[in-house]
């Protein structure tokens, strides 16, 4: 049974970090480190991967080249000490996903659930078990016997998913095209809600009419929503070796004053234990 675990890197970072927003060490604000690896160890020791992949966005979105507004967001008054301590945590974040020889994959142009998508298709008929950790439902177009979502509530699978719909996940990405998204992408009319639109597309007449009469908005909608299948962009992947903890134990005591509690340290030994006995990456995604 082979297991790839793709994490989500803000989705990691900003899950708690406003909690533990006040840790502090030497002059560091640590919170946010301390809460990335808090659900990296809890991921890590649930799933016991055989590869963890962190994937993270990277601007300029070529979705902007096709709709300007994508992921507009409303003025905001401007927190420099916010923006400082975020910026600040994901240095360490990345620093520590370096020392525990984690990938660690952004493209300019690509998003992470663009990312995620890729990993998935490149890997679902290789692999038993994909799990890709995210709040964004956009990735629920990925779901399938062996790849599932790691949710807040646990892991959603494809048969949640048409337990909650009526749909097959692979038809998700159409309702979204009819009632939006929250990256700014418009519902095709008002008050047009997620069960309306799952009603409008089993009834095949209905959803005629709304395709004659919304058609340049919904199929516009979709090219934005759909993931890619682009096996033109690939993941630069290294033989792994173990780490020391010594390293470890350098990096998160004696820089962080971080305490290495028994879940981070089963999740030191579960990374230790696969990049031992299956060094080259590459046999396994």
């Amino acid at each position: 049974m082979k297991t790839l675990l793709v994490l989500d890197f803000n989705n990691l970072l900003f899950r708690y970090i406003d909690i533990h927003s006040s840790m502090e060490f030497n002059h560091k604000k640590t919170g946010g480190l301390y809460g990335f690896l808090t659900q990296l160890s809890f991921q890590v020791n649930l799933y016991k991967p055989d590869v963890v992949v962190v994937c993270h966005d990277k601007k300029p979105y070529k979705r902007n080249i096709l709709f300007p507004d994508y992921k507009k967001k409303d003025k905001i008054e401007f927190d420099q000490e916010r923006f400082d301590f975020i910026n600040e945590s994901k240095l360490y974040c990345k620093e520590l996903l370096k020392i525990l020889k984690i990938p660690f994959w952004e493209e300019e142009g690509y998003e992470c659930d663009d990312l995620m998508a890729i990993l998935v298709h490149k890997n679902k008929y290789k692999l038993d078990n994909i799990i890709l950790t995210t709040n964004d439902d956009d990735l629920c177009q990925l779901l399938n016997m062996n790849v599932s979502i790691h949710k807040n509530k646990g892991l959603y699978t494809m048969e949640d998913f048409i337990k909650e719909n009526g749909i097959h996940p692979s038809e998700w990405s159409e309702i979204e095209a009819m009632c939006g998204t929250h990256n700014n992408i418009p519902k095709l009319y008002d008050r047009l809600g997620r069960k309306t639109a799952i009603k409008i597309y089993k009834d095949r007449s209905k959803m005629k009419d709304l395709v004659e009469k919304y058609g340049e908005q919904y199929l516009f909608n979709l090219a934005l929503i759909l993931l890619p299948i682009d096996f033109n962009v690939n993941l630069k992947l290294e033989n792994r070796c173990p780490f020391t903890f010594k390293s470890i134990e350098n990096f998160l005591i004696h820089k962080f004053g971080i305490t290495i509690t028994k879940s981070m340290n089963d999740c030191f030994v579960q990374l230790n234990e696969v990049a031992y006995f299956c060094p080259d990456m590459e046999n396994i995604i």
